[in-house]
């Protein structure tokens, strides 16, 4: 007859597999617990000795160290290497001035004499100058059309006939030069490409689409991105369509850069990588979820044409300098005025879009550096725009970055063979190329100025925070707590953002 065993009975049974299971789980917990204690333990002792020392470093400025000859030689040689820095951003400002601060020639003298008062006492634009400019600024962008070298490539609407056949036949053979026939049939004028719904996009963007005079950050922002497109067409894109005599292509389908597919400024830009110092490294970046070493990209894919609450609209809302520049980690200011990374010049992201010969990347890198307002290139992406063997779609695209990579893959708006259409002649070579990168925007020179920015003040989420050891109203010798206010702008000048 089988008898029960008790539960004392079974714990004594089985006591040796019930004290080495128990054990078993509890014994490598305990170890786990002491272990990371001890090691939060060492990390907040080694912390606050490194802060402790900081703060010791920090508490001894020349002022106060008590050896008068030390004092003088140490303020001697910072006020050396401020007049240094003060002679740079002078030649770096004058060197692009002229080409950022410019005003349309349509607006009259006493338009433009109004406009650098205002200006230069820090005063909104009369309604009579943002009328005036309402008014014809619809005429701006479709002026960039001309600038193009080898003119925009755009269907070509009458036909010449060939008499001896009775064929009609388009021009480029025998008819106007840079007009050939596309292998699906349509017949196109012209040698550079534009995609017509982002041209179409950026007209409305930029005064085709007002209806109501716009304000005056605004009016400031849209002619500066203006200006700033005029030099990417003629210092970069013409540039790379000439050979080394300066000669433009005489044809499409011989032209380096075949069609623009995007041109996209200040927050319209595709994110940059986001720096988690001075400069990142290649290690640590391809984290395939949009992190560069450890830092991630949430905000920018959401403060791209988003200006914070109701900025939906925001794709086709004149730039207002919300969002539109970044800081020194790549991350977007959302106002440039309140809290500038750096006093001495703001940082504009740009990324191009480019079906090209992907064999002339580097002349292209050369040509960003080279330009007058140099392109500093973060990235590069390369991606196929043909389609698979008995497919329309493309490829599955390959992506290669250079420079600075990111770990991010194709950006959406990616050029694919239905988009290219019969405008564009692919060559064997040819592929969408992306270039994200900054552009350095000086502010008129101010002594005042130097090294008063935010930029180190930031936290991990850009947060601009006090500087150790300091109150409210004064961070110590050239670190002011709080911004200084904008210098006025010198006559002529456009205010700094």
């Amino acid at each position: 007859m089988t008898q029960k065993l008790t539960t004392q009975e079974l714990l004594k049974k089985h006591h040796f597999w019930i004290v080495l299971g128990v054990g078993g789980v509890l014994l490598p917990l305990g170890l786990w617990f002491y272990g990371v204690s001890n090691v939060k333990a060492m990390t907040d002792t080694e912390r606050n000795a490194r802060e402790q020392w900081h703060s010791r470093v920090n508490g001894l400025r020349p002022e106060a160290h008590p050896n008068n000859s030390f004092t003088e030689i140490v303020i001697g040689v910072k006020d050396e290497n401020r007049d240094y820095v003060l002679k740079g951003w002078t030649k770096r400002y004058d060197a692009q001035k002229h080409l950022v601060e410019k005003w349309p020639s349509w607006l009259n003298a006493d338009y433009q004499a109004v406009i650098r008062d205002c200006i230069k006492n820090n005063k909104p634009f009369p309604d009579s100058v943002r009328l005036a400019y309402l008014n014809r600024i619809k005429e701006e962008f479709p002026n960039l059309y001309k600038k193009i070298a080898g003119g925009l490539r755009e269907p070509v609407q009458d036909e010449n006939v060939d008499m001896q056949s009775g064929t009609n036949r388009p021009r480029g053979f025998g008819g106007a030069p840079g007009s050939q026939r596309n292998t699906t049939g349509g017949r196109y004028s012209g040698l550079l490409a534009w995609e017509p719904t982002e041209r179409a996009r950026l007209q409305n963007k930029l005064g085709g689409s007002w209806t109501t005079p716009p304000d005056t950050e605004q009016m400031i922002y849209t002619q500066e991105t203006l200006n700033i497109y005029e030099v990417l067409i003629e210092e970069i894109i013409n540039k790379a369509n000439q050979d080394e005599q300066g000669r433009t292509a005489p044809e499409h389908h011989q032209a380096t850069i075949k069609k623009i597919q995007a041109l996209l400024v200040g927050n319209d830009a595709e994110p940059l990588p986001i720096m988690s110092g001075a400069a990142a490294t290649a290690e640590g970046m391809d984290g395939g979820d949009g992190s560069v070493d450890g830092a991630s990209v949430p905000a920018q894919a959401t403060l791209r044409n988003n200006r914070g609450p109701g900025g939906s609209n925001a794709n086709e809302a004149p730039p207002d300098g919300k969002y539109r520049f970044v800081d020194a980690h790549g991350r977007p200011v959302p106002d440039q005025k309140a809290a500038p990374p750096f006093a001495e010049f703001r940082m504009l992201p740009v990324t191009m879009k480019l079906v090209m010969d992907h064999r002339k990347i580097p002349e292209l890198l050369a040509l960003c550096a080279n330009s007058p307002l140099p392109l500093e290139v973060r990235q590069v992406n390369v991606s196929s725009v043909r389609g698979a063997p008995g497919s329309s779609q493309t490829n599955q695209p390959q992506t290669t970055s250079f420079a600075q990579p990111s770990g991010r893959g194709p950006s959406a708006g990616s050029a694919s063979a239905s988009q290219l259409d019969a405008e564009v002649e692919l060559g064997p070579t040819d592929m969408l190329v992306e270039i994200r990168g900054l552009i350095y925007l000086f502010n008129p020179p101010d002594p005042n100025l130097i090294g008063t920015g935010t930029a180190g003040t930031e936290d991990e989420t850009g947060a601009v925070q006090p500087a150790e050891g300091t109150t409210e109203e004064s961070t110590g010798e050239g670190q002011p707590a709080a911004p200084a206010p904008t210098p006025a702008p010198a006559e002529g000048e456009i205010p700094s953002a």
